[in-house]
């Protein structure tokens, strides 16, 4: 009956499928009653490419549009100069302010000084952490960003590529990799507090931005779950990582003489590690939305769910509408059968008043 109803009054919508179900568990927990989200993008300094906060930009507003539909409340976004008082200690102002939250950290110890905090933490324990990401002098003495995970390739390093190397710019990127991390919150207080820390970066922008895009849309995150539960990572709420590779991908019609760049979001996300154990053969792969169209998904799901409640409700009245009529009839009470009527049509004009325009 609900889905007959959703098909009925959101033909759009697709928020029952599994995708957006399992989704919902990948990210059961995050921003509960009791702690707040902090989204933390990095503190570029000034002498880097400004470009690269633009990918960790709009991974903000894909967590803060995922939050949305699930009735999180408690969202903060806060640059890292932000946190520390004038004077304050650096340690003790982050445990004191982030002790209790939800971290979302954009940017590797490179761009983000708060991430570099949390490796530092978490490296005590897994030292591998602190050779993820770094930069180096190529063949060409040019400076290139990496990404490492020691689980693919045996920590290959995997560097940003471009179309054209003599002009090195996010306009030039032909392909680049991520990494998103799921720990606990090491500024926690409360050794059994159940807040995590989710970090996502990348060689580049692009790196960052698709880690994010993987981690937080309705399609990757599914598949995740799938695959972290099969895998090896047993305690995926609070302990998972991947790494994915972005890469541009021909759309019909389009004019072969432009080269495939990542600039024109025209994406396609792999996710490298962890493998599937089904489908070992290929890597999971989606198509990275467009940030327009995916708000408009998560919209929909949220007017869905909505819609799940007022159905239900509308349902209810319109029964007892029902029940009061016949009751009215059988017992001969006007105004109990009059009620009945009023209260049926109330239902509808429920239901009617429920449809988008």
């Amino acid at each position: 009956m609900i889905k007959r109803a959703l098909k009925r009054y959101f033909p759009e919508a697709v928020v029952l499928r599994d995708d957006w179900r399992s989704a919902l568990e990948l990210w059961d927990g995050l921003g509960s009653s009791e702690r707040e989200i902090v989204a933390i993008p990095a503190d570029v300094p000034s002498d880097r490419d400004l470009a690269t906060g633009i990918g960790e930009l709009r991974a903000c507003a894909l967590a803060l549009a995922t939050a949305i539909p699930r009735g999180i409340k408690k969202f903060n976004i806060l640059f890292p100069h932000e946190l520390i008082p004038r004077g304050a200690s650096f340690d003790e102002a982050l445990m004191e302010k982030l002790g209790n939250s939800d971290l979302l950290l954009f940017g590797s110890m490179i761009t983000n000084s708060v991430t570099k905090k949390t490796f530092e933490l978490l490296g005590k324990e897994e030292t591998w952490l602190l050779s993820t990401s770094g930069s180096m002098r190529d063949d060409l003495g040019k400076e290139n960003h990496f990404v490492a995970c020691p689980r693919f390739h045996e920590g290959a390093r995997l560097f940003t590529k471009y179309f054209n190397d003599e002009a090195r710019s996010p306009d030039t990127m032909s392909e680049d990799f991520g990494i998103f991390l799921v720990r606990k919150n090491p500024f926690a207080k409360n050794p059994t507090s159940k807040a995590r820390v989710f970090i996502f970066y990348g060689a580049h922008t692009y790196g960052t931005q698709s880690a994010a895009d993987f981690f937080f849309s309705p399609e990757g995150a599914s598949r995740l779950l799938r695959i972290a539960r099969s895998a090896d990572q047993r305690d995926w709420r609070d302990h998972l990582e991947g790494l994915v590779k972005v890469s541009p991908f021909k759309t019909e019609g389009r004019d072969e003489t432009i080269p495939l760049l990542l600039v024109g979001r025209s994406r396609k996300i792999e996710l490298l590690y962890p493998p599937d154990p089904k489908h070992s053969a290929e890597p999971v792969s989606v198509i990275n939305p467009v940030l327009n169209n995916f708000l408009k998904e998560v919209s929909l799901s949220a007017q869905a769910y909505n819609a799940i409640k007022r159905y239900a409700r509308a349902s209810v009245l319109s029964f007892s509408g029902c029940f009061l009529f016949s009751f009215g009839l059988f017992y001969l009470e006007p105004w109990v059968a009059a009620s009945g009527v009023l209260l049926f049509v109330f239902s509808k004009y429920l239901l009617h008043d429920w449809q988008p325009e």
